[in-house]
Order: structure tokens, then C-alpha cells, then sequence
């Protein structure tokens, strides 16, 4: 286990940029770590012609973001993000540097994505415990 410091209350993309690693599949325990692990994820500037995918439980979730990003998105470090969810209008990933997907809206769009995968630097699936817990019934 690696212990990283963090002496604010909300997270900054220096803190978590260490919890990606090429080729590695990790796990973040966050009721260690504090708040603010997406809005930090959307900060993380990709490498050029890359983009960061997160992967959230639910659409609530992801709405809140997408809300939040379009009231101001110089909040996000300037990173253009777009939001996918089953209602969304949304189906390009062109001209992004971070694509936000609720759980099934990835699944749904694998095929598209496939195109883009090389172009892939960093996923976060946030809040998986939710993704579990929501779709026990009926998945």
C-alpha cells in the first residue's frame, strides 16, 4: 500500500496523479484520503492527443458534474469535458480531454470507444462500491 499526504481538505491532481499507473489496475481507499477525488480526476491535463475517461455510478452523479463543469469550467484547470449519459446529446468524443460516462453509457458505447482506445491515458471508476450496490437488483 502506498500512503500519499494530503494536508487540505479537498484533493488537488498533484495528490492522486501517483495512483495511476501504466498497466496497473489500483484501488484508492477514500475515507482515507478526503474529498474531492473526481473534481481533482478532471484537473489531470492528459498528455497531447490523449484523453481521461471516468467512469460514475450513476446519472445523478454525473449530471451534478456536468452541471457544475458548464457553471464554470475554468474551475476544471480549462480541461474540455464531456458528459455521457443515456439522455445526453453527446456522442462525439472529439474536442475532449476528459469523457465522463455513467457505468452502462460505457458499456453501450464500447464499440465507439474502441476506436479511441489507444488515445486512452488515465480511467477512474469512481465510486465502484455504488456501481455494485445499485445494479445488484436488477443486473
Amino acid at each position: 500500500m502506498i500512503e500519499l499526504y494530503n494536508p487540505n481538505r479537498y484533493l488537488e491532481p498533484n495528490i492522486i496523479e501517483p495512483c495511476f499507473i501504466d498497466g496497473k489496475t489500483l484501488s484508492i481507499n477514500k475515507q482515507l484520503c478526503g474529498n474531492g477525488l473526481s473534481t481533482a480526476f478532471f484537473k489531470i491535463k492528459p498528455s497531447h492527443g490523449k484523453v481521461n475517461i471516468l467512469i460514475a455510478p450513476n446519472k445523478a452523479f454525473v449530471q451534478d458534474k456536468e452541471l457544475k463543469y458548464k457553471e464554470n469550467p475554468s474551475l476544471y484547470e480549462y480541461n474540455r469535458i464531456k458528459f455521457f449519459y443515456k439522455e445526453t446529446k453527446e456522442y462525439d468524443f472529439t474536442n475532449a480531454d476528459v469523457l465522463v460516462f455513467v457505468a452502462d453509457s460505457f458499456w453501450y458505447r464500447r464499440e465507439s470507444l474502441s476506436i479511441i482506445a489507444h488515445r486512452v491515458e488515465k480511467v477512474l471508476i469512481d465510486e465502484i462500491h455504488s456501481t455494485e450496490q445499485q445494479s445488484f437488483d436488477f443486473r
